[in-house]
């Protein structure tokens, strides 16, 4: 699950019970797992923000503001 709100981009995910075949130990529990990053809410595209899961790997693009791109200035001489 991913979620933002206001500044605030979580990422959370549960792992189910592992079971361990032909061992007698214990058996992992299940487990929530959450990450929050906190992202300035004026620098980013709120609506341009993607997530792609390939090979297991999370990727999330979150793309800049066009206010806040970044630019070349040019400096002129008297």
């Amino acid at each position: 699950d991913i979620s933002l709100t206001g500044e605030h981009l979580t990422v959370s995910a549960m792992r189910p019970a592992v079971e361990h075949v032909g061992y007698s130990g214990p058996s992992l529990p299940p487990t929530k797992y959450a990450r929050s990053f906190r992202l300035r809410a004026t620098a980013l595209d709120r609506e341009g923000i993607t997530a792609k899961v390939s090979d297991g790997l999370l990727k999330l693009f979150v793309p800049k503001a066009p206010g806040f791109q970044s630019r070349k200035i040019t400096i002129s001489q008297n």
